[in-house]
């Protein structure tokens, strides 16, 4: 991306080589390379075994004459920089992490849903019932409950109010400086995963939880005081967070149904915020949407997109099986067996409104048979639905 830029801003391109003391290898390196890149449009140099070198890459634009010059005017404004993130990094430090959650009372988040700080509470409330909903260990829900806790306490420090970008890079920094446990400093950064389309996921269970507890806050707190996306408007950038929930329940596998989470959510806007009825159908609507995109994306043609997320899609991890299982049976034999028996079973039951079968009025032997082999296959459907096997199912319905 930067290549990219700075192609676009120079006519005569000329790269040089600059350099800066060495001392300020000791803050963190994306402090650093942050100044660097999206204050200066400069390229960070690296070492051969991966480490930052004190040296850097820029472009002039024109040719080589008074290079010297050039370079030495780079390195002083690189310089102060440096000193501002260095002096920035030690004021920070001299405090724990957990000791500026406090400031966050004084910054507003958004004025109809509050401070960060009560923004925060809900992230903690969110966090609880999630890992309670998943039953996750003892161990995890207390970490995850620490890590929301801290989540946004690296918000109010000099150095992210200085760069923004490294919100959560820092926080992650802080906390283990503040001798917080590896998980939680680490499931800190990763409550902002995926922060765009090609951004990896939270790898830890504390990470996936924190993450979904914060971007549905946002979301629902948005469509509660009406602040949705429209056409290509999307301030608050809900049409990202919402599909980065699909995607972490999608990927972990989690057990965490779009229904129950949404609730999850709205209790903690009680007393608060009154949330209706319909803006829960809307946050609903919203979310089957960003599947839509996401199975668009995983190359499903839309019949079966449209079949997948015709009945319920609540169970997000479920959704994408279903999809893999129809688009696989659409292309096999059995194909033509399963769409008989549907229309015809169809076609009969639009003219009866009876619930139950009763299988001793049956005396056709021929309906007999077919009834036997219902009973058959509705047993073997109903194990095979315990362990979400789809296409198996589709199969087995198939040979009625």
């Amino acid at each position: 991306d930067l290549l990219e830029e700075v192609v676009y801003l120079v006519e005569y391109p000329t790269a040089l080589v600059g350099d800066f003391e060495e001392h300020f290898l000791q803050i963190p390196p994306e402090a650093v390379i942050t100044p660097m890149k999206e204050h200066q449009r400069y390229f960070p140099v690296f070492n051969k075994e991966g480490n930052l070198a004190n040296h850097f890459v820029t472009v002039r634009n024109g040719n080589s004459e008074h290079l010297e010059t050039v370079k030495e005017g780079n390195e002083k404004v690189l310089t102060a920089r440096l000193k501002d993130a260095e002096f920035f990094f030690e004021e920070d430090k001299k405090n724990p992490l957990d000791s500026y959650t406090e400031k966050l009372k004084a910054v507003v988040y958004q004025e109809d849903l509050g401070t960060i700080y009560e923004k925060v509470e809900r992230i903690i409330a969110n966090t609880v019932k999630i890992a309670e909903f998943l039953n996750v260990d003892k161990e995890v829900k207390e970490n995850a409950e620490r890590g929301a806790i801290l989540a946004k306490a690296d918000l109010v420090t000099n150095m992210v109010y200085e760069f923004p970008e490294l919100q959560g890079i820092m926080g992650e920094k802080y906390a283990r400086l503040s001798g917080e446990k590896e998980v939680v400093a680490k499931a800190i950064f990763e409550h902002y995963l995926p922060r765009n389309a090609e951004d990896f996921l939270p790898s830890t269970m504390e990470g996936k939880i924190i993450s979904i507890a914060d971007k549905i806050d946002t979301i629902t707190g948005s469509f509660a005081i009406g602040v949705e996306p429209t056409g290509s408007q999307d301030p608050y950038a809900l049409r990202r967070q919402a599909q980065g929930i699909c995607k972490i329940i999608i990927d972990g596998k989690l057990e965490l149904p779009l229904k129950d989470l949404i609730k999850i959510s709205v209790s903690s806007f009680e007393g608060k915020i009154e949330i209706k009825e319909e803006t829960i159908q809307k946050l609903y609507d919203f979310f089957g949407l960003r599947m839509k995109n996401i199975l668009t994306e995983q190359g499903y043609s839309y019949d079966v997109i449209d079949a997948v997320l015709a009945k319920d899609y609540s169970a997000l991890a479920k959704v994408s099986k279903k999809a893999e299982a129809l688009a696989k049976i659409k292309t096999s034999e059995e194909f033509e067996a399963l769409l008989a028996g549907f229309i015809r079973a169809n076609n009969i039951a639009k003219k009866y409104e009876a619930s139950e079968i009763h299988a001793d009025l049956i005396q056709d032997q021929f309906e007999k048979n077919l009834y036997d082999a219902y009973v058959e296959v509705q047993i073997k459907v109903m194990n095979l639905l315990k362990e979400d096997k789809y296409y198996e199912i589709l199969v087995e319905i198939a040979s009625l």
